[in-house]
Formats: structure tokens, sequence, C-alpha cells
């Protein structure tokens, strides 16, 4: 079921017209959002002008479902729908007692009809229209943009203001000098943690870009969905999502996401000439993909002539270039898959002349490319180079090495252009260079120059695939405190503990064999007995403590004794420890959350998520836990339910032995 950030209830307030609409609510309107996983559902009256209408305004525009109950004449409620109607074309739901007649204006609209005195009756009903609103094909359920479609709906995030303090951080996260998988897992934290606030989909933008540049492209996805899913057209998270899908190698879902750019109205020329170049790099995905394997260079390129992707991915590109000048990339590529088609039809005229009812006029249109096209793409780069920001500058300076490259320049003069050009652009360019020019070598064209250019952008870029280590995380009970009057962990059990908890890293050994890393807290019991075990076993392991090291020790050490404060200080002084926040006050971005929400659970979702950066099937969660289910959110019943969700292994330890 279709999951809703928030809703927005426009009704009556508490007995009118002999019929009491607070039982409405609570039979039926607020079981039948819960259904759909609301966690901000808002209602509200209008007492007086200048106090909440704003907020008023705002949440009509952005609620992702609007349930009008129309049972009576009431003036607010006829002016809220009315804001609705003339701001949003979907997902307004109206419902009815019949009590007062229905106003002219609103006479043809389709109503949910109740009985006032059984509304919870009518829930199966309610969900049914919420469900069919939210997959509806209609273009618009409002009346006033059926009668007037040249009407321009606005955009809904324009009136959410994300709170610079988050997008702040976000940055800090981007630019810190930590590793990348501590990284990933700050920016999937707050993901999670933003998840219905008013913000959300406007915040999720944050930090899906972030996730993109880093290459995280499954994370960056469980972002660039959520998105999507309040709007399937919404284009960029579907050029993202084109891009990643490709990545991934999930094409068919990449030119879908692709199709939603090219077919959406408010779509930009540089928006829709970025997607026709994500279309020419999926048709280059595809073509590669159909020779690469093969054993022979001359195996490979009959299946390179053969192919149609090459074509495909030439005149997408070309079409991308053509409807903006200014994005030097796909004119860029263009001519190399142009290059690529004349050179390789001139090694194999025999096959290029079967391939073709009219083989000379389609040689000619792609040699028209190769002429015309370096000169084009020259300007257009030299165009960017003026106000460009960094990064694109010195994208675009490697892109004058690439024009070397396909304009046939001899192979010291485009060894020298690379050198000089790539000496500083990020890896991920460095990749993109590097397979366009493998690409050029595999297929034995320009040979002699390729093999030159990456031998010049080698400088120590070029590195063993790192294989990522599988990680153990740990989560558990503290020993108990001195004072605690009822025994759950207490200090008799400790041996027993560690006994368990040896076995299972040793398992994980067995399995795993050395590529392992160990994560938990430092807490006394459980989390200092794990650090303590993969350290007689030679297993690296990172400390995430939820607060500054001396109020944590205070917090969740030193109640269990000096023999634990003592082993807490060994550890942090010889084990990498990260510090989430310096005190337990939580972010300002997250004051909603606030009585639902504490530092702790913050903490368990954060080590959650670098524990997942790689994925369920990369962790083990070993979980030293007394069975209970009522920790909540955040507690280890939670943090199993979301590792297995996710595919991840677990070890519940302590079951008929310490607890």
């Amino acid at each position: 079921m279709t999951r809703i950030t928030n809703a927005f209830v426009i009704r009556p307030f508490n007995e009118k017209s002999g019929m009491n609409f607070e039982t409405t609510h609570a039979q039926l309107i607020q079981p039948a959002l819960e259904k759909f996983g609301v966690e901000k559902m808002t209602t509200l009256d209008i007492f007086g002008p200048g106090n909440i209408r704003t907020d008023m305004f705002r949440l009509l525009l952005t609620a992702d479902v609007v349930i009008a109950d129309l049972s009576i004449h009431n003036a607010n409620v006829f002016y809220e729908l009315g804001i609705r109607h003339s701001l949003v074309k979907k997902h307004t739901i109206l419902i009815r007692a019949n009590i007062d007649k229905i106003p002219f204006d609103l006479l043809t609209d389709r109503y949910l009809a109740y009985d006032a005195a059984d509304p919870a009756a009518c829930l199966d009903s309610l969900v049914k229209s919420i469900d069919a609103a939210l997959h509806s094909t209609h273009d618009t359920d409002s009346p006033v943009f059926s009668l007037l479609p040249g009407l321009v709906e606005q955009d809904a995030e324009s009136f959410l203001v994300v709170p610079p303090r988050f997008t702040e951080t976000v940055s800090e996260v981007r630019a810190a000098k930590i590793d990348k998988e501590s990284k990933i897992a700050d920016l999937a934290l707050f993901a999670t943690e933003i998840a219905g606030l008013p913000w959300e989909i406007a915040g999720l933008r944050h930090v899906g870009r972030a996730l993109f540049q880093l290459k995280a492209y499954e994370p960056a996805r469980e972002s660039w969905e959520r998105i999507r899913r309040t709007d399937a057209n919404d284009v960029e998270a579907n050029h993202f999502l084109s891009t990643i899908y490709q990545r991934l190698g999930e094409l068919q879902q990449a030119d879908n996401a692709i199709d939603r750019v090219l077919s959406h109205p408010r779509a930009t020329k540089t928006e829709r000439s970025e997607a026709l170049a994500l279309r020419g790099r999926n048709a280059k995905s595809q073509w590669l993909a159909s020779w690469r394997e093969l054993p022979s260079v001359e195996q490979k390129r009959d299946a390179a002539l053969t192919s149609p992707f090459l074509a495909e991915a030439c005149d997408a590109y070309h079409q991308a270039f053509l409807l903006d000048l200014h994005n030097f990339y796909p004119g860029l590529n263009a001519l190399a898959c142009a290059l690529l088609i004349v050179q390789l039809a001139k090694e194999q005229p025999e096959l290029w002349e079967a391939l073709h009812d009219k083989p000379p006029q389609e040689l000619e249109r792609f040699s028209d490319l190769v002429a015309k096209l370096p000169g084009a793409v020259r300007i257009s780069i030299e165009a960017k180079l003026p106000d460009a920001d960094d990064d694109t500058r010195k994208w675009a300076e490697c892109s004058l090495a690439d024009l070397a490259f396909c304009s046939g320049m001899n192979a010291t003069v485009v060894a020298k252009r690379y050198k000089q050009k790539t000496a500083d652009i990020s890896e991920f360019q460095i990749g993109s260079v590097r397979d366009q020019l493998e690409l050029f070598r595999g297929l034995g064209i320009f040979t002699d120059a390729a093999t030159a250019a990456l031998e010049a952008i080698k400088q120590g870029r070029a590195e063993a695939p790192v294989i990522p280590p599988h990680v153990l995380l740990f989560t558990g009970h503290r020993v108990d405190d001195l004072d605690r009057a009822t025994p759950r962990f207490p200090e008799s059990k400790v041996a027993i503990a560690q006994q368990e908890i040896e076995a299972a890293i040793d398992d994980a050994i067995k399995d795993q064999g050395d590529r392992l890393l160990g994560i938990a807290g430092a807490a006394s019991g459980g989390d200092i007995l794990f650090h303590e075990t993969c350290r007689r076993r030679g297993i690296p392991t990172e400390i995430y403590l939820a607060l500054d090291t001396e109020l944590y020790a205070a917090k969740s050490v030193q109640p269990s004794g000096g023999n634990w404060v003592r082993r807490y200080h060994d550890l942090l002084g010889a084990t990498k420890t990260r510090i989430l926040q310096e005190d337990e006050d939580l972010p300002d971005w997250l004051f909603d959350k606030k009585s639902t929400y504490s530092v702790w659970e913050r903490t368990n979702l954060w080590m959650l998520s670098r524990a997942m950066v790689h994925g369920g099937g990369a962790m083990t969660l070993l979980a030293l836990w007394n069975g209970q289910t009522g920790d909540g959110p955040g507690g280890t019943k939670d943090m199993l339910d979301r590792a297995r969700k996710r595919g991840a292994q677990s070890v519940v330890l302590g079951t008929g032995t310490i607890f």
C-alpha cells in the first residue's frame, strides 16, 4: 500500500447540527489514514486572522492527501476546500453524511457517503477511496483545474523551508575528512530521521544528491525513489534514478525514468537534453555488453558493428547536443560514437554493406558528424569555461583532451594533453576518461594514442578494487548498575556473555575469514566485551558513541563500576571512535520529533546505517538481548527487524543462559 507522509483533514469541529465530528474523525478518518502509514495528520480550525492561517495555506498545499468532510454547511470547510482545489490538482477526497444539502457548485463532484450514526462502517470504503485516488490515472480531481486546463499547479516544495542547519549538516558531512563509508552512513541516517517531517521530500533531495556524488548508488536510489513515490513524474528524481539504474545495470528502469522526464510538460530544455544524453549512455551500455567479453579483437569488431545500439547511442547524444548546445558532454559522446562507427565500417566494409540498405548514404551521415562536431564541441566547451565553477572547469578542460583524442592527434600530443588536464580531477571523472579510452583500445582503434593516454593519466590512480569487509554489528544490554534492584544482566553473568560473544565471532571468522570489521558502542557489558574479543582475534573495530566521551561514560559506563570505566578508557585509546553529538539535545531540525525520539535511538540507527553501507548481505547483527519487545523504534528488537528486512544475518545471544 502506498505510504502517505502527511495528510490534512478539512472538517467541522466538536458537535454541530446534531453530529459529533470528533467521533467521525476518531472512528473513520484517522484509522483510514493510519492504514497508509500517515505519521503527520493535521486538522485545524481558523479562529482569527494572522495566527494559523499561514500554516493552513502551507499544509493545504503540501499535504499528500486531503480529506474534506462536507456533511454540513460550514464556512471554514468550504474556504479551505476552495484553497486546496485552486492550488493542487489531485488527491482531495470528499466525504459526507447526508445532513445538509450539497451546494450547487459541488453537486457534480464524487463523494464517499457515510452513516453519521456509525462512521466506522465505511472504514474499508474510505481506505479504498484513498488508494484509488493515489493510483488514479486521471490528471486531476480538482474542478478548478478541470475547468481551467491551462492553470499551472504550484510547486509544493517552494512553500516548504528545509531547516538551514540540516542543509549545512549535509554539506559538512560531504566535506568532512572521514572515510566514504562513514559519510554514507551519516547521510543514510539523516534520510531515515526526516521521514514524516513536513519538509521530508525537500530534505531528501539534499541527501540524495550527496549520496549520488559519493557514488553510493543503493542508498541514493532509496532516497530518490522515496521522492518519486510522492510524484511519479518528478523530473529531478527521474533524472537521478535514470543514472542510478544505469549504473546498477537496470537499463529498462533507466529508460522508463528517462521517458518520464521527456514527457513532463514542464521539463526544461536543459533537463530534456540531459535525459536524451542519459538515453544515449544506456544504449552505449547495451552496445558495450554485446562485445566486451568476446575473446578476440576481430570478434569484438564484428559484434560492435553489428549491434544497433551504437547508432542509437550516437543519435540520442546528437539530439541532446542539438537541444542544448551549451551541454558539451553529449556532443563529445556523439562524436566518439560516430567516429567508432566510421572506423569500424572502414575496417569491415563487407559487413557494413550487408547491414544497410543504403550503405554509402548511412556512412556519409556519420562521416558528416565526425567532420562537423569537433568544431561545435570545442566552441561549446570554451563557452563553458569563463563562468564555470571549479569542478565544471576541470571537467571541461579534460574534455578538451578527449576532443584531441577523437580528432586523431598523434599519441605524443594526446598523452601530453591528458597528463595536463587530468592531474586533479575526481576519481569519478578519471573513471569515465579511462572507460572511453579502454573502449577504443579494446576495439583496436587509435590504439597507440589510447595506450599513451592511459599511461599518462595513471599517476598512481590505478588501484585494485577494494573488497569491503563483512561488518559485525553488536547491540545489547548493559551490565546492571550497581544499585539495580531487579537483576537483568548481573555481573555474575558476564563470563557467560563473553563466552557466547567469543563463539559468535569465531563462527563469523570461519564464514568470512579475516575480512571482518566490528562496530558497536562502548557501554559497560556486551559492547566492551565485543570490542575486547575482536581485538584479541585481530579484528579491527570502530566505536560509535552517542555523546561526548565523558558524558557517555557517566551515562553508560560508570553506573556499572570502576572496572568497566578503566576498560572503557583503554578501548578509547586504541580504537577508532566516532561521536554523534556532544550532548543529549537533538539537532534543531529534529525539533518535531523531540517527544518521540532520543539520542540513544538515533545512535542505534546511525550504527545500523554504517553497517548497512554495502547492503544487508555484507553484515551480521549480534544481539545480546533478553527478548523483550517493548523497547520501541531504535531499540534492539527494532534493529533486528530492520537488519533482517534488508537481508542481514542475525545471531541472538543470551537466550536461556543470561536472560
